[in-house]
């Protein structure tokens, strides 16, 4: 939620391997993962979001997303 435009809370699990303590040594995305964030308020996440889904669609209009029964 906070490195994207997207308004979005997923917990995910990054695994990373490295071959030899070098390559250990050097990896350091951890500490520049400040620069990435994206600041906004709560208000412009409500915009974000609003942005994105239309609240305004018909049930109609809306059942061509949805897999249902009736498709199958």
């Amino acid at each position: 939620m906070d490195f994207s435009d997207l308004p979005q809370n997923r917990e995910r699990i990054y695994i990373v391997a490295f071959l030899g303590e070098d390559d250990y040594a050097n990896f350091n995305v951890f500490q520049q993962l400040e620069q990435y964030r994206i600041h906004r308020t709560r208000e412009q996440r409500i915009e974000d979001i609003r942005n994105i889904i239309n609240y305004n669609s018909s049930r109609e209009e809306l059942k061509k997303y949805y897999y249902t029964q009736e498709i199958s």
